[in-house]
């Protein structure tokens, strides 16, 4: 996997690095779907928007305008692959919440995915605490790191 630089900088923008920061997230782009030995690129992201709610430790993307991003990057030749939302911790984990909304998101249907990315951004260095694991089915494993 590789993930665009732009995407890095864009994250590090929002991280919780102080106590009344609120999660924030958006979505994750690539050019496919991924390729047969599973390789994909992430080449952009977008979020935070207006109507998202948020609070420490919880995030409610605004639905209207992830559909209007989703239509808006496809016409642009980019692909919805997944979800990025921070965390206010080093080490960031997903929560039960998290697998929850992951796995039931995928299994629901209203994505032609068979599985998605989702990134985890931690309050350290970038480098350090942003996680990226694959969702499939209704389990997340975590993926190497990436820089």
């Amino acid at each position: 996997m590789d993930i665009d630089n732009d995407c890095f900088e864009h994250w590090a923008r929002f991280r919780q690095t102080r106590f009344w920061h609120v999660e924030r997230g958006g979505l994750l782009f690539s050019p496919t779907v991924g390729s047969i030995d599973g390789h994909i690129d992430i080449v952009s992201t977008t979020g935070p928007t207006k109507g998202d709610r948020a609070g420490r430790t919880w995030l409610k993307f605004n639905h209207a305008q992830v559909r209007r991003d989703i239509d808006l990057k496809f016409e642009q030749g980019q692909h919805f692959v997944g979800y990025w939302h921070t965390h206010p911790e080093r080490r960031p984990v997903p929560s039960s919440s998290d697998r929850y909304a992951l796995t039931e998101n995928l299994a629901a249907g209203g994505i032609s995915l068979h599985r998605m990315i989702a990134v985890i951004v931690g309050n350290g260095t970038i480098e350090v605490s942003t996680r990226v694991f694959v969702v499939d089915g209704h389990t997340l494993q975590r993926l190497p790191p990436v820089s």
